[in-house]
């Protein structure tokens, strides 16, 4: 039952996120000069709203980084387990997302030779929406951020 209720919640929630994205491209679509005033008001919210839920999820970001390494700090023996669990999961989830970043940077890359760019230039690497580092030793492609 509660199951049932957390899936009926989410699709509600899908269906309404779905209308808004398309209320935001058909409003993006229209030139800026034939938006109505509650057409750019609307615009400026939704972007104002993710502004807001992107900075909150920076800041829980680096909080939690913060704890990581409050705990890292500790000994082992010192550790409560509580603390253990908390440690655990912020390692297993960095895996995760260096994984994960590792396997999108191997998508680029084919994409990008399959497509006949150079796979090294700044302007190719740029294209994909990544951010550019100079390489570094074996370090050839720039981390993920921003996130796409």
């Amino acid at each position: 039952a509660v199951l049932d209720r957390k899936n009926r919640r989410r699709y509600q929630s899908n269906i309404r996120a779905d209308k808004r994205r398309q209320k935001v491209a058909m409003i993006e679509k229209k030139p800026e000069y034939e938006r109505t005033d509650e057409e750019k008001d609307f615009l400026q919210n939704v972007n104002d709203q993710r502004l807001r839920k992107n900075q909150r999820t920076k800041e829980r970001a680096l909080e939690k980084k913060a704890e990581a390494g409050r705990i890292l700090a500790l000994s082992a023996d010192d550790r409560t387990d509580e603390e253990e669990k908390t440690l655990a999961l912020y390692l297993a989830k960095i895996k995760h997302k260096n994984e994960s970043d590792r396997l999108r940077r191997k998508r680029v890359k084919q994409f990008l030779q399959e497509s006949g760019h150079d796979t090294c230039s700044k302007r190719a690497i740029a294209a994909t929406g990544s951010s550019y580092r100079e390489p570094q030793l074996d370090y050839m492609y720039p981390p993920p951020y921003p996130y796409p």
